[in-house]
């Protein structure tokens, strides 16, 4: 599938452009072990890269915001397999790599610290599904370091969930605070994953619930579906491509809902697509898209990748742009595009309540109330960021005001 960049797009810098036109790695594997550009559209995509190279003149303004993105590796990386090194000012080149560089390092160290927390679970016999990044450096990005990641997402089972939990902290992990010993008593009945798990300043997230939908069958598909990873060691394995796009896009929309959202995010729906288009754009993505309360989220995603990245959506583009409010997404991807961050103030967080829907005994509600009202004085003080227990206590008032507050707006 060609994926070209669309031009109809003046009001862009020469610097977004190119940052748009490289969220998609370029170049394949031949025979020989060496990278090479293997498709003809990837042919010609060199030719726009080098159009757009020639274009920029600022330079600093297009690191900064490949590096704000997450991108900078994968961009690197493109403009090598395009040709493009060297029409590069050598201060950006150098930059590039070093960019490239840390996120090698980073990804090596994580998958350090991965092989540890895979190690434990085989011994137990607790298989594991990589989420995200770990699944994606490891499949499609080719485990090369192009895909920069911050921590280790992973699924299991609700059963086992606690179990893998125990032997983590047993393992040299520390978990973060409890909101309240009392909802550690019904775990895992809420949340999508437990309390995160820290070594070595990394977060290791274990992810029990995925969707929203109350039968959580489309998590635990993907945990039956999920296929074993050429050269990695068993009980580890990746989702199935249609359910993990589709959790990609969910991953994405609340990132942007919330604020920080990323190009890289956006990089991952387009080499998913690449790779694997007709697993994933068919009937059933949307099918399952509306049993997860994802549709419109979907819909707005495709049209994005219609709109700045020319993909062609076959059969449902006009579904996609239809259902799409087009000069509403298209100021916010530009505002974003520009600015990660650009929407911080209009950010909808989730209900601070929102986990009661999920307890069907009335004695987990009563636990998760009475723990959201009265937290331990440990998450006080991680929560507000303080050392005293005299200053964490003050600040018991200052959340139940809140949460009056909210009430009062109907925020909850």
């Amino acid at each position: 599938m060609t994926q070209l960049m669309n031009h109809a797009m003046p009001d862009l810098r020469p610097e977004e452009k190119l940052l748009l036109h490289l969220c998609i790695p370029f170049s394949g594997i031949a025979a020989d072990g060496k990278e090479r550009i293997c498709v003809q559209g990837d042919k010609e995509s060199a030719l726009i890269c080098m159009e757009l190279v020639r274009k920029v003149e600022n330079w600093d303004n297009f690191l900064k915001i490949a590096n704000e993105h997450g991108v900078i590796a994968l961009c690197r990386h493109n403009l090598n397999s395009l040709g493009c090194e060297g029409e590069l000012p050598g201060n950006v080149s150098g930059k590039l790599r070093s960019g490239y560089l840390k996120s090698l390092t980073r990804n090596t160290f994580l998958d350090d610290l991965l092989k540890e927390v895979t190690d434990l679970a085989s011994g137990e016999r607790i298989k594991i599904v990589l989420l995200k990044g770990q699944a994606l450096e490891k499949t499609v990005y080719g485990n090369r370091g192009l895909r920069q990641m911050n921590d280790i997402d992973i699924l299991v089972g609700k059963g086992n969930a606690i179990r893998l939990r125990k032997l983590l902290l047993e393992n040299g992990f520390r978990s973060i605070p409890m909101i309240s010993p009392l909802h550690e008593k019904i775990l895992p009945s809420y949340g999508k994953h437990l309390p995160e798990l820290i070594k070595k300043d990394v977060a290791v997230e274990i992810h029990i619930k995925l969707f929203s939908e109350k039968a959580n069958s489309l998590t635990e598909e993907m945990i039956s579906t999920a296929v074993k990873i050429p050269g990695y060691q068993d009980g580890v394995s990746c989702p199935e491509p249609l359910l993990s796009f589709l959790y990609l896009v969910k991953h994405l929309d609340w990132h942007e809902k919330n604020g920080n959202s990323q190009l890289r995010l956006y990089a991952d729906l387009l080499i998913m697509l690449k790779n694997f288009r007709n697993e994933i754009l068919n009937e059933r993505l949307f099918e399952y898209a509306g049993a997860a309360g994802l549709r419109p989220a979907l819909e707005e995603k495709l049209y994005t990748l219609m709109k700045w990245w020319n993909l062609d959506m076959g059969k449902y583009s006009g579904i996609i742009s239809e259902n799409t409010d087009p000069m509403k997404a298209d100021e916010q991807f530009r505002n974003f595009l520009g600015n990660p961050d650009f929407n911080l103030s209009a950010a909808r967080p989730e209900s601070l309540l929102s986990p009661m829907k999920e307890f069907t005994l009335l004695s987990h509600k009563l636990y998760f109330i009475a723990g959201y009202l009265f937290p331990s004085i440990s998450f006080m003080k991680y929560r507000y960021n303080i050392k005293g227990t005299a200053a964490a206590m003050a600040y018991y008032p200052v959340r139940w005001l809140k949460l009056a507050g909210l009430i009062s707006r109907g925020k909850l």
